[in-house]
């Protein structure tokens, strides 16, 4: 939330607090340093970066132009990417020239880790940090003070065990997380979350609820040999809500306009989706919620209409969803998810607050592998009214990387000519057949001489073939020390069948002994720095390992693909380091080719 003058615009000292640091975990451990950070998707704000762990892993906000802004962390590792949205909400000050009031919570840490041993018992368990401080403040205005409310600590997965402190807390402005609350939230199960909740002083109640924040408890595996991976799990049960922020548009009074809010929920196991049904959330502004249930087939819906009217008296809020997903075999899950809220007054002069979104009434994710069809819609308000708009007022735009696009952020243009698409005006259909694993669209609308932009991805998890790049020798290199090959694993999702698969999966720089007839490994030879396929046989004159090249076409191993490969430097620029293979299934790899870090990327063709 960023504090405005109901005239003019703030000062610096407004944006302290519209500050963001992105965290990337791998099993329980930081890992951000090596991910390669951008961003992109700015929208109404300008910002600066910094480095706090990573390189550009802080945001700080500098600017907001219109109600609402936003800028897109970028995170890509490998083929891996991760997008997280960081959003700011303009809050602008009453008719009655009184400053805004903003309440929340800050936490040292989001997380904590845990050493889990052989489980972990009693004394055993290391917690990284050993405990954190949990700080209430109130910003009125451009000021920061402490705030004396209640703070509740939820500790464990049903969130049962509850700690209540009223601040000061033993003269103090914060309350302690303690290792003991550590372990009621870790439990049997070894990790677990705490839930922090900042209410009004001397209140419990869900109406003076003031801020939330989870704190996840994650383990970290003892180091070491990583062994062989393990049998498949069974596939994890989830709940997945279509919306899970609004904003309350209100008048200068801070009073409802009335719109209708729309929170779509399906229930999966894997990537198939379950039945799921929600329990009867609380009433929000006068509201009673209407609850539509889910099914194996059907998107669930819970939709509250606020009438025009209703006081909202905090800047923002959040309530708690619970629902029960369940599968086929009748078992079932309790999952709770947290909606939020934000208020938006119009300022004094009345003029109406704009809001631009995109949504998808059918959820985001595909769930078929035939042919299949998603819609995104837009939707610009004008107040609390729903602005129509002719077709020649609606851009819209995918991202595919292209160095020159219009906005030059990489989004081309969708035409009606398009294959795959679909354009009415202010709805998208997109056909799963144009989505590879997950796809960002974007869409501009025009009105009243003011462009108005909005971003939505789609995923399909259900694509038919994954591709995978593993090394022989792990994804880190000490001191340029050792070699190893990079191999491309190709599988078919559906079957889960390796397709084109290797003969083996040894490398080495000397051959086994002893070698059995028939037998493959990959020779590694750090001098040459090449990567060579050689098999144990047996002619008329010899015994001994013989190249896969000089044997004999039915003894031979054929690759039934063709790979490409493509290599980024620490800053992601691309690169091709003097001497590494650009073609194969298996290439070889060591230290000299790396300057701290190196980015492989592999198309394959099959």
């Amino acid at each position: 939330m960023i504090p405005f003058p109901s005239q003019g615009t703030p000062d610096a000292s407004a944006y302290t607090q519209a500050k963001s640091i992105i965290v990337v975990y791998d099993d329980g451990e930081v890992d951000t340093e090596n991910w390669t950070i951008t961003h992109i998707n700015a929208v109404n704000v300008t910002f600066t970066s910094s480095t706090t762990t990573a390189q550009n892993d802080t945001i700080q906000i500098t600017s907001l132009t219109g109600d609402v802004g936003s800028v897109t962390f970028h995170c890509e590792k490998g083929t891996e990417v991760i997008n997280k949205i960081f959003s700011v909400v303009k809050v602008t000050q009453g008719r009655d020239g009184s400053s805004p009031e903003i309440y929340s919570i800050e936490t040292e840490n989001g997380t904590v880790a845990i050493n889990k041993t052989n489980p972990p018992t009693g004394t055993s368990v290391v917690y990284t940090p050993s405990s954190l401080k949990i700080y209430a403040k109130k910003i009125v205005g451009d000021t920061k003070t402490d705030y004396n409310g209640r703070v509740q600590i939820k500790c464990g997965s049903s969130n049962d065990l509850t700690h209540t402190f009223d601040l000061p807390n033993n003269s103090q402005n914060y309350v302690t997380i303690t290792s003991s609350y550590m372990a009621e939230a870790m439990g049997a199960s070894g990790y677990g979350y705490i839930v922090v909740n900042l209410y009004k002083t001397s209140s419990s109640a869900s109406a003076d609820l003031l801020d939330s924040q989870t704190i996840t408890i994650v383990t970290d595996g003892a180091k070491g040999d990583p062994g062989q991976g393990g049998e498949p799990g069974a596939a994890a049960f989830n709940v997945i809500l279509g919306n899970q922020n609004d904003i309350i548009n209100c008048n200068a009074s801070n009073q409802t306009l009335g719109q209708t809010i729309d929170i779509p929920f399906a229930g999966y196991q894997g990537t198939t989706q379950i039945t799921c049904t929600a329990a009867q959330p609380v009433n929000l502004f006068g509201a009673t919620a209407s609850v539509t249930q889910g099914s194996s087939s059907q998107i669930g819906h819970i939709i509250y209409t606020i009438p025009a009217g209703q006081s909202v008296t905090n800047s923002s809020g959040t309530i708690q969803l619970s629902f029960t997903a369940t599968n086929s075999s009748n078992e079932s899950v309790s999952i709770i998810h947290n909606y939020t809220w934000s208020r938006n007054s119009a300022p004094t002069n009345g003029v109406n607050a704009k809001l631009f979104e995109l949504y998808a009434p059918t959820g985001n994710i595909f769930t078929s592998r035939d042919a299949q069809t998603l819609d995104i819609r837009g939707r610009l308000m004008d107040g609390s009214s729903d602005v129509t708009l002719s077709g020649s007022n609606w851009l819209w735009y995918v991202y595919t990387g292209a160095a020159s696009t219009p906005d030059n952020d990489g989004y081309v243009q969708i035409l009606s000519s398009t294959e795959g698409y679909s354009i009415n005006n202010s709805i998208l259909s997109v056909s799963n057949s144009v989505v590879n694993g997950y796809a960002s669209f974007k869409c501009k609308c025009t009105y009243e001489s003011s462009n108005y932009v909005a971003y939505y991805v789609l995923y399909d998890k259900l694509d038919p073939i994954t591709i995978e790049i593993f090394s022989s020798i792990g994804d880190k290199i000490v001191n340029k020390q050792g070699c190893g090959a990079l191999y491309v694993v190709v599988t078919d999702t559906g079957t889960g069948n390796e397709i084109d698969p290797m003969p083996t999966t040894t490398f080495a720089t000397t051959p086994p002994s002893p070698a059995t007839l028939g037998q493959w490994y990959y020779h590694l030879d750090n001098v040459n720095r090449t990567v060579t396929l050689k098999r144990y046989v047996q002619t008329e004159t010899s015994t001994g390992w013989v190249a896969n090249a000089d044997l004999p076409s039915a003894d031979q191993y054929q690759s039934s693909g063709t790979y490409s490969w493509t290599y980024r430097n620490k800053d992601g620029v691309l690169t091709t380091p003097v001497g590494m293979a650009t073609s194969g299934k298996v290439v070889y790899i060591d230290g000299t080719f790396i300057q701290q870090k190196l980015i492989c990327n592999v198309s394959a063709t099959i």
